[in-house]
């Protein structure tokens, strides 16, 4: 395998972490919303950083993977390389609004060093856009993809002016389903698992969020094991943060159907964030938990942690028996699909889920080795492309595991050991490697010399 070069405009000069990279094209600030969207902590090279059980205390910038390397833009001569830009988001890098059809003079493309240019122009020289955050389809989110048929004009239409050949660029970001797609580009782009490599990194850092490899990690497992004599507190697990509609819909059906004192619940402050969206059939519910919320299960202040990036106590797993997961998105769309860190945390803490997300996420998750939980939960829902069918079909199945007894709930569970134990293994274990190494046999296509 030939080295993969990362190339910078700067690196540290001084400090804790000399040499390493400032990010590309850093200051640049989408000015519609004094927005640095290109300030993101290196998220893409971190992902291939070397981490173990004992990181945090020894803190050292080693790389899983030797061929993969980075250097600043001044020290590359004949080497082919990337030229990595990270982004918060794809349309206002290209200079569109999103919650409009106005556009902006100023892109991203006013801030690459002008060297890059030249060398995409010989061949030495690849742009690769990093919007690893997020993975929308076509007309999610206002529309905020490469998938997005204006947004994908207007990056041919940067490209022409700029006078850059359309295969110099890759474009990247968490929706899996760009795998799938074809486009009418010569621009290179794929879909990856951000959210996974990240919960991977994040919890082997961390010992006391795993269950393996290390005295810490071992007493974790041992508290699992032993939980198979013991009833546990409650009957699920479900994690609210943002006020997205498919959750406040969730948080009011559990309402509805009295459900709220069987499970761990959080919900956000009324208020906070923005207006919430509540159907007809659920006003007198809605007005119910905007009275009684917010919802905490650990004291976090949802207006000052984001979820997928802190600690969590995994006493909430350990003492409810399954998850219902409110996904980053819950859609009618063919043509996206994000696994968030919200479906791998019930996995890497020996939890079966119900999943309130993308259409055929599931079926996902099994196309990379995972094990879903039919007949033990009725999973018919993931096949379900109409939202309202879908959500109606994923209430009953939570209705019937909420009204089963202890003891009932309590055998369901562990008769299921061997697929939690699976997918825990087979996360920490064949998937992320392979995935890593796939996504740098995606780049090593342009690298070595010319």
């Amino acid at each position: 395998m030939s080295d993969i070069l990362l190339a910078y405009d700067q690196l540290r000069s001084n400090g804790e972490f000399t040499n390493d990279p400032i990010e590309n094209c850093i200051d640049f600030v989408f000015k519609q919303k004094d927005w640095p969207l290109c300030d993101c902590g290196n998220f893409f090279l971190g992902m291939f950083q070397k981490v173990d059980k004992n990181f945090i205390d020894n803190a050292k910038r080693e790389w899983e993977f030797l061929p993969f390397e980075y250097k600043c833009i001044d020290e590359i001569t004949n080497e082919k390389y990337y030229y990595l830009i990270n982004l918060k988001e794809w349309s206002a890098a290209i200079g569109c609004i999103r919650e409009t059809d106005d556009e902006v003079e100023e892109t991203i493309f006013d801030y690459i060093n002008p060297r890059v240019f030249d060398d995409c122009r010989g061949g030495q020289a690849k742009i690769l856009f990093n919007y690893g955050y997020e993975g929308f389809g076509s007309i999610t989110n206002g529309g905020d993809s490469i998938l997005t048929p204006k947004l994908l004009y207007k990056l041919h239409k940067l490209l022409d002016d700029n006078n850059l050949p359309h295969e110099s660029i890759v474009y990247v970001d968490s929706n899996v389903r760009l795998n799938e797609i074809e486009l009418d580009t010569k621009v290179d782009f794929w879909g990856y698992e951000y959210c996974a490599v990240d919960q991977y990194r994040y919890t082997i850092m961390h010992k006391d969020l795993t269950y393996h490899g290390s005295k810490r990690s071992q007493e974790n497992y041992d508290l699992w094991d032993k939980g198979r004599d013991t009833f546990r507190e409650k009957y699920y697990l479900s994690l609210n943060r943002l006020p997205k509609t498919h959750r406040i819909q969730l948080l009011c059906n559990f309402i509805k159907y009295d459900l709220l004192d069987k499970g761990f619940v959080s919900s956000p402050k009324y208020g906070d964030f923005w207006e919430w969206y509540i159907d007809d059939g659920l006003k007198n519910e809605g007005e119910t938990l905007k009275r009684i919320s917010p919802l905490s299960v650990d004291g976090v202040d949802f207006t000052e942690r984001k979820w997928s990036y802190e600690k969590f106590d995994i006493k909430f797993y350990l003492q409810s028996y399954f998850s219902i997961v409110a996904e980053n998105q819950y859609s009618p769309f063919k043509d996206q699909l994000q696994n968030s860190e919200k479906i791998w945390k019930p996995i890497t803490n020996f939890h079966p889920f119900v999943n309130v997300g993308d259409y055929k996420q599931l079926e996902n998750l099994r196309s990379q080795g995972f094990k879903t939980f039919h007949p033990y939960i009725d999973e018919s829902y993931d096949d379900i492309l109409d939202i309202h069918e879908r959500f109606e079909a994923i209430m009953v199945e939570i209705n019937r595991l909420c009204n089963m007894s202890v003891e009932e709930i309590h055998k369901w569970y562990w008769s299921m050991e061997e697929i939690l134990k699976y997918n825990y293994y087979h996360f920490y274990g064949k998937f992320i490697s392979n995935h890593k190494k796939w996504m740098l046999s995606k780049l090593e296509g342009h690298s070595g010399t010319l």
